[in-house]
């Protein structure tokens, strides 16, 4: 099993990373003034972001969004 073939330490390096690579881009967009977006509480089929998604600027800001958010070089 992939599981396995880590130990609990590579798993608790790798979440430490992890919570600081998030934490330094949340820094980073509190200090440039970038608004964090909010989270749904409900899937978009069934309503959330709706009024987002219902303009096409909204749209293309969450196009921009999450193609900037995935370009990034702390993405990957």
């Amino acid at each position: 099993m992939l599981f396995s073939m880590f130990s609990k330490q590579d798993w608790e390096e790798a979440a430490a990373r992890m919570r600081r690579v998030h934490s330094e881009w949340l820094t980073g967009a509190m200090k440039h003034g970038k608004r964090p977006p909010r989270i749904p509480v409900r899937k978009v089929s069934e309503g959330g972001w709706a009024e987002l998604m219902e303009t096409e600027a909204g749209r293309a800001w969450a196009e921009e969004f999450w193609q900037g958010a995935l370009e990034h070089p702390d993405a990957g």
